[in-house]
């Protein structure tokens, strides 16, 4: 990961060099008139001085930090960070794991309400029926020696809503899709009256569920 010291410098450096930029404009506008008195000449010389000296102070700091920069590690493992450095990255990146998590959940809840807006005319009815589907108990037995993978889910509030679902797990059982690191598929078992749900699809991964009906 990046190493904290390594961005300071770096930010340090970009704030100097617009100071820098802005003395060297404001120095090059400073213009003696043709004709000025004393008083005059004396007050251009003074602010004259006062940019250089301001110019030649940034210059030489900017490299300084630039050369600090150079001996400083650009990433460095987390261990090494300073401990009140730590505690600021783990908040960073938990709070983007969360949104990958809430991102994965609504792609999966869009991709099986579009399906069963086939059967279900309203799409705020279908994604309710989703998010009924996403918040029921559910059991996952896996069965590596058929290579099947079962999450069997409970009933759903309604006789009309588990005829919805079971729509939804006929289509999805015509994929035959494996479970991402398994040999895995799902299969319909006419003695349990099994039904297979798709949960979330991007390329070659796939959540799946088995719904007890």
């Amino acid at each position: 990961m990046v190493n904290p010291r390594y961005r300071e410098l770096e930010s340090q450096i970009k704030t100097k060099t617009t100071l820098l930029n802005r003395q060297r404009v404001k120095y090059g506008a400073l213009v003696l008139k043709a004709e000025g008195e004393e008083p005059d000449i004396r007050k251009y010389v003074q602010e004259k001085a006062t940019i250089r000296e301001s110019i030649d102070t940034l210059e030489e700091k900017i490299e300084q930090l630039r050369a600090t920069k150079n001996n400083t590690e650009k990433h460095i493992e987390f261990s090494k960070l300073p401990e009140d450095k730590k505690f600021q990255d783990l908040k960073k990146s938990g709070k983007q794991f969360v949104d990958t998590i809430k991102m994965i959940a609504y792609r999966a809840e869009t991709a099986m309400a579009n399906t069963l807006q086939e059967y279900i005319s309203k799409k705020d009815e279908a994604r309710s029926l989703v998010r009924q589907i996403f918040m029921t108990d559910a059991d996952i037995m896996p069965d590596e020696k058929n290579g099947v993978l079962r999450i069997t889910i409970h009933n759903m509030t309604n006789p009309g809503n588990n005829r919805y679902v079971q729509q939804l797990c006929d289509i999805l059982n015509s994929s035959e899709t494996l479970f991402t690191g398994t040999n895995q598929t799902p299969t319909n078992s006419p003695a349990e009256r099994g039904r297979t749900i798709l949960l979330y699809s991007k390329d070659d991964l796939r959540w799946w569920a088995h719904l007890w009906i």
